[in-house]
């Protein structure tokens, strides 16, 4: 579940955004829509916790991000969301599928290399797991 009240950021000099307040039951679905520069991203970053917000308040499954620690936070992200940002950032010196591992090392769990080739599989793209990005 997504809630939020109050929820607002602000950039180094620009204008503040303000969203509006949020009530998505577990299993939901929001369609975010808008022009460039309209806080789409900025929402998502803010209810992952890779931004702070500069008021109001997010729940997600339960927990606040904005107020856990930054290791806490990349461990609750890496347990409870799915999030690709626009750029990947992936490793070239590390193989398809020890990019994905690295998912699991940055919440501190073992390797789940079935789960991985299953992920794969179901994008079509398993023969691709030993290839460089």
């Amino acid at each position: 579940m997504l809630q939020t009240h109050g929820l607002a950021f602000q950039y180094p000099g620009a204008m503040t955004i303000a969203f509006p307040n949020l009530d998505i039951a577990q299993g939901g679905a929001l369609l975010l829509r808008g022009s460039s520069g309209s806080g789409k991203s900025t929402l998502l970053a803010l209810t992952c916790g890779l931004l702070h917000p500069s008021s109001g308040s997010i729940t997600v499954s339960g927990s606040q991000p904005q107020k856990l620690g930054q290791s806490q936070r990349d461990a609750w992200r890496g347990r409870t969301i799915g999030f690709l940002p626009q750029h990947l950032h992936l490793s070239h010196a590390l193989t398809v599928f020890d990019n994905l591992a690295l998912a699991y090392f940055a919440i501190g769990v073992a390797t789940d290399k079935a789960q991985i080739m299953q992920n794969l599989e179901a994008l079509d793209v398993a023969e691709l797991s030993q290839r460089k990005p």
